[in-house]
């Protein structure tokens, strides 16, 4: 189902590009352009994708069952 759910967009895309293309531009040089410009919007937006996980960052919260964790952190916390 998670596949479906990845590849139906990219098939879409993918036969909207064809027909744009194929309908509305009538020389090889716009097609050209604008199959290239769809290429190239794709290649950045997956070789920038992640660098948004890197950049929003997680935070951790303590396992509250740890109970080694939790009194290291205190002692941490209390010394500060």
């Amino acid at each position: 189902m998670k596949v479906a759910a990845m590849l139906v967009p990219i098939i879409l895309l993918f036969c909207t590009t064809v027909i744009i293309s194929a309908f509305v531009f009538h020389d090889h040089h716009h097609r050209k352009v604008f199959v290239g410009t769809v290429g190239l919007v794709a290649a950045v937006t997956m070789c920038g994708s992640p660098l948004v996980v890197v950049e929003k960052g997680t935070m951790e919260e303590p396992n509250k069952w740890d109970i080694e964790q939790n009194e290291e952190k205190s002692k941490l916390c209390k010394a500060v």
